[in-house]
């Protein structure tokens, strides 16, 4: 093993001496604080530290994001490359995972780094398929020296023009491990109501003032349209009566809503025979009794937690409880069941607020009732 240098002379380095102090030589420090010693180790800036590298490898030792992000930046600017010339703590002497797939892996990287015996293991770096300029798809370079790829079922000739799962597979050594999950993006089980948006325009704002559809980094309010509600906006009805004819009619036949349940549930079940994970038992064991999805496209946190515990247990890990979570779900365009499909399909959970996450994407800052979900679709979608 090289030896290291210390970027980073502080409270965090003196973790780090602590607990691999006798595992590794370190030759010195680079500290904005330089021309010191530190714990009997020479502290140089960055100008000199970098003119006294021999063959020795950087570990950044801050505490800070935003200081780990700006020494990075530093490092790559002098030409040295992440993961081969410096890495991170948090990725410094472990195996390297790489999750592949749309918004939800974020979830499933939440829960798995904060797995202890996983997240000791195991550094991750995420590549997102998010339909716009913030998707990151892997290079068959980002595989190099991959122990482990997590990937969704990411087809052929998919709408993002991204590479599939196997072709992502294929760039694997052939002693790193894959495991394939599926992918329950567009699986709308429960919500016969959502309309996609005809443009990105509209699901930002299709009254008269909207924001131009090329401003991706505004977010959602309504992510989905709903013909019910629109229809009776413009009948004149009062939002108490929308409310109680959501609860209470039978805006859909039985028929039709145990038709879309079993056809999506199919759907889910073909794509899991190719997979190494799968989740529909969960699910038929569980929608009745727990929201088991925010819309058609986005998981509960909660499936995706357990998703996460079965690839732990692929992996061969006894421990799959994670601690310290950050709660990041993907509720940003969450949406009330029908209280006609709850009854049809024998749904025993209620619900008072959506958008518990991301209360952003609320008018209100804040989760929201459905009367309130009624009054912000007036005022987004019409101006009032």
């Amino acid at each position: 093993m090289k030896n290291i240098v210390l970027y980073g002379a502080g409270y965090t380095a003196e973790k780090f001496l602590c607990l691999k102090g006798q595992k590794y030589k370190i030759s010195f420090c680079i500290d904005k604080n330089a021309d010191r010693t530190f714990h009997g180790l020479p502290v140089y800036s960055i100008d000199d530290g970098i003119k006294n590298l021999d063959s020795e490898i950087i570990v950044v030792t801050v505490d800070s994001d935003d200081l780990e992000a700006q020494i990075k930046k530093i490092l790559i600017g002098r030409g040295l490359v992440e993961n081969i010339d410096f890495f991170t703590l948090s990725s410094f002497d472990k195996k390297k995972a790489v999750l592949y797939g749309n918004c939800h892996i974020f979830v499933l990287c939440d829960y798995l780094q904060n797995v202890p015996k996983f997240g000791d293991d195991y550094s991750i770096s995420v590549f997102p398929l998010l339909g716009n300029k913030y998707s990151t798809p892997p290079t068959e370079q980002d595989l190099v020296n991959c122990d482990l790829l997590i990937t969704q079922d990411i087809r052929e000739n998919n709408r993002y023009g991204a590479p599939s799962a196997e072709n992502v597979k294929g760039w694997l050594s052939c002693d790193a491990k894959s495991i394939k999950i599926p992918n329950l993006f567009g699986r709308n089980l429960f919500f016969p109501q959502a309309k996609e948006q005809d443009t990105f325009a509209e699901s930002i704002h299709i009254g008269k003032d909207r924001i131009p559809s090329e401003n991706s980094a505004v977010k959602h309010v309504i992510g989905f349209r709903d013909d019910n509600i629109e229809r009776m906006i413009e009948e004149g009805k009062r939002t108490l009566d929308i409310c109680k004819a959501i609860w209470d009619e039978e805006i859909y036949s039985s028929v039709e809503i145990k038709n879309r349940f079993d056809r999506e549930m199919k759907k889910i079940i073909k794509r899991e025979s190719q997979c190494d994970i799968s989740i529909s038992d969960y699910i038929m064991e569980r929608f009745k009794d727990e929201k088991l999805f925010y819309d058609p496209n986005h998981p509960s946190k909660e499936l995706l937690y357990e998703m996460s515990r079965r690839i732990l247990l692929c992996l061969g890990y006894k421990e799959t409880t994670a601690y310290g979570l950050s709660g990041i779900a993907s509720d940003g365009m969450e949406m009330f069941v029908y209280g006609c499909v709850k009854k049809t399909l024998g749904m025993k959970w209620e619900q008072e607020y959506i958008k518990g996450y991301q209360k952003n994407r609320s008018l209100h800052n804040r989760p929201i009732s459905l009367d309130e979900y009624i009054e912000e679709y007036k005022i987004w979608h019409y101006d009032f």
